[in-house]
């Protein structure tokens, strides 16, 4: 049994982020899928707790430089995926962790990890649109399934909880949270000082498509 087991879903370089392709290039879009997953691997590398970390995906073939397990998403969605995944690792504490949350950074996740370990609750990260970035859990908690990501899947979430009285802390901090999936988006994350270099290199170019 793992410690933590964090969790990354990659649905790969050509189906993912349907929004963000109607305002970039499917050759930006790819670029920028692959370097968010790259950063996500290189900061839960970085995690000075005990870890195990799943890319879940469906290209068999997919290669990152980073200590990781692969695991096959067999779902139809990204929900139902999630779900077979989960039943496939045993662990004390698990962390769903989306790959594209640019600013998102090693603090940020321990002290995820920390409060799920002290207070046996339920950490859910929102995004800025009602969306879900991270949710982490002890292992206790059977509400997992079903899995509710998508559209406003936080309230949906959230829901869920009141309703079985599941304790929770929602955190609603914009650089945890803040995922990439319009242009305006991209122009809200630039703005902040710690913004990846890979966003920084390309800002110039692709800001104005």
């Amino acid at each position: 049994m793992s410690k933590n087991a964090i969790i990354i879903p990659f649905r790969g370089l050509k189906k993912d982020k349907s929004r963000l392709r109607r305002d970039f290039s499917n050759e930006t879009v790819e670029r920028l899928l692959y370097s968010m997953v790259k950063r996500t691997l290189k900061v839960v590398m970085k995690l000075d707790y005990e870890k195990e970390i799943f890319l879940l995906t469906k290209n068999k073939n997919v290669k990152f430089d980073a200590d990781y397990n692969l695991l096959l998403d067999e779902g139809e969605d990204l929900n139902e995926a999630l779900e077979k995944a989960l039943r496939k690792i045993k662990a004390d504490n698990y962390v769903i962790l989306m790959a594209d949350l640019p600013l998102i950074n090693k603090e940020n996740i321990e002290y995820i990890l920390s409060y799920i370990s002290e207070k046996k609750e339920v950490v859910l990260v929102k995004s800025q649109d009602n969306g879900t970035s991270v949710i982490a859990f002890p292992n206790k908690f059977s509400f997992i399934s079903p899995l509710v990501f998508g559209a406003n899947s936080s309230k949906r979430f959230i829901e869920i909880f009141e309703k079985n009285k599941i304790p929770f802390k929602l955190i609603e901090k914009a650089a945890w949270g803040m995922d990439l999936d319009t242009r305006k988006d991209l122009k809200e994350i630039i703005k902040n000082n710690n913004v990846p270099l890979f966003l920084q290199l390309i800002k110039n170019d692709d800001l104005n498509e």
